[in-house]
């Protein structure tokens, strides 16, 4: 109940997705469980290492659905996982770093859709419905 209160409240939902066949199910999950009132998703990936064949393809696939995911991607970083050691935000202590420039532009996405929403009251995505559905289109391909 604290979820759905939090949820309740809040202006958008932002939600980190590793491109994993997993975090799109809970993805899926989660857009089926809104309700129809729930806060618009705004979600984006996180954790991409372009390394994995399956990042990769899923990378591409949210380029191709900016109704779906933000279309800032978030690089897997070393510096990342320093943050909880450091007892801080990578942009404190490397500024330079890929993906705190990659946090910085999220924010102003994440910005700039959050201004859209207050000006028009138009969700800046597409509707937990459409979520829903997409995601269970391409997680059951290949079924």
């Amino acid at each position: 109940s604290l979820s759905e209160a939090v949820i309740a409240c809040a202006d958008a939902l932002l939600v980190p997705t590793i491109p994993s066949t997993l975090s799109l199910r809970t993805l899926l999950r989660l857009s089926q469980s809104l309700v129809h009132t729930a806060p618009p998703l705004l979600p984006f990936l996180s954790m991409v290492d372009r390394r994995k064949a399956l990042h990769r393809s899923l990378s591409h696939w949210a380029d191709s659905h900016p109704q779906l995911f933000l279309r800032e991607q978030i690089p897997y970083a070393s510096s990342g996982e320093q943050m909880s050691v450091r007892r801080a935000p990578v942009p404190t202590y490397d500024a330079s770093d890929p993906a705190a420039k990659a946090f910085a532009s999220l924010g102003r996405e994440v910005s700039a859709h959050l201004a859209q929403l207050a000006q028009t009251g138009a969700a800046p995505m597409a509707t937990p419905a459409v979520y829903a559905k997409t995601l269970d289109e391409l997680l059951s391909w290949g079924k």
